[in-house]
C-alpha cells in the first residue's frame, strides 16, 4: 500500500488516517511520526517501514490528530490529550484492525506514544523502537517554551493546538513504574547526540532503566542515522521474530 493512498477510520471520534502493509498475513509493526510531521513527511517512519519490510514483517502507520496533508482536529471521545491521547488512538487502530499484539516504534511524539502504549497495554507489545527520544519527566519542562513560542509563531491554528498541547504532555507514569513494567520488553533505543530538542539524556535514562532488556544505538548526526539505523533496526526485528531477545 502507498503512503500517498491512505485509508480512513473513525477512531474515538476521530477520523484517523492510516496505511498498512501485511507480510505473511499480518502487521507486526505499529509506526507513528513526529510531532509536525505525518506519515508522508517523517524519514524515520520511512527507515522503520524499510527495515520492517526487510525484516519480512508487516507494519502500519497513521497520521496522529492535526497531522496530515489535511489536518483536522476533533476531541477524544474522553477528552484524553498529548500522548495519552496519541496512545488510546494507537491502541483503539490496532483493536480495529484486530492487530493483537505489535512492535510499537516511532521518533520523538511517535517514540513516547509507543512507551505509553507499552505501559497500558503492555501485553499487547512484543517490542518497543524507540527512535530520538524526546525531552521526558523533570526535563519536559524544558521544551515547553519552545513550543509555546512555536505555537505563537504560526498562523494555522490547528498546529497551533498540536504545539500548545504538546507543551504540556508528559509521561503519566513515574521511572520507577517504567522500570517495574517494561523489564522484559526487548527495546531498541536510537539517539543522535547534540540535539537539544531529543536530548541524549532521555535516551541514557530510559536505557539505564532498562539495563537487560534495553540496546541504545547512537549515530552522530541525521545523516548517519539515515545511512545506519535501517541495517540496526532490521536487525533488531529479526531477532525479536525469531527470539525475543537483543
Amino acid at each position: 500500500m502507498s503512503l500517498s493512498n491512505p485509508l480512513e477510520m473513525d477512531v474515538n471520534g476521530g477520523i484517523t488516517k492510516y496505511c498498512f502493509k501485511k507480510i505473511n498475513g499480518s502487521i507486526d509493526s505499529v509506526i507513528l511520526h513526529g510531532l509536525d510531521r505525518h506519515m508522508n513527511d517523517d524519514m524515520y517512519v520511512n527507515l522503520m517501514i524499510t527495515a520492517s519490510e526487510r525484516a519480512d514483517l508487516g507494519w502500519c502507520t497513521f497520521n496522529d490528530r492535526g497531522h496530515g496533508t489535511d489536518p483536522t482536529w476533533v476531541r477524544h471521545k474522553d477528552g484524553l490529550t498529548g500522548w495519552q491521547r496519541s496512545c488510546d488512538d494507537m491502541i483503539e487502530l490496532c483493536r480495529k484492525l484486530k492487530i493483537e499484539k505489535f512492535i510499537a516504534g516511532g521518533q520523538s511524539m511517535g517514540c513516547a506514544t509507543s512507551v505509553e502504549v507499552a505501559m497500558r497495554a503492555a501485553d499487547k507489545i512484543r517490542a518497543l523502537v524507540l527512535m530520538r527520544p524526546p525531552t521526558i519527566w523533570e526535563c519536559r519542562s524544558y521544551s515547553k517554551g519552545r513550543l509555546r513560542l512555536a505555537a505563537s509563531r504560526t498562523s494555522d491554528p490547528i498546529k497551533q493546538k498540536a504545539y500548545l498541547e504538546a507543551s504540556e504532555t508528559n509521561f503519566s507514569f513515574t521511572p520507577e513504574e517504567l522500570q517495574a513494567n517494561l523489564s522484559t520488553i526487548p527495546t531498541l533505543i536510537l539517539a543522535i547526540p547534540n540535539d537539544k530538542v531529543h536530548p541524549m539524556e532521555s535516551a541514557e535514562r530510559i536505557h539505564s532503566l532498562l539495563p537487560n532488556n534495553s540496546k541504545l544505538v547512537v549515530a552522530e548526526t541525521e545523516e548517519a542515522a539515515a545511512s545506519e539505523w535501517p541495517a540496526v533496526i532490521e536487525q533488531f526485528l529479526k531477532n525479536v521474530a525469531t527470539s525475543h531477545k537483543l
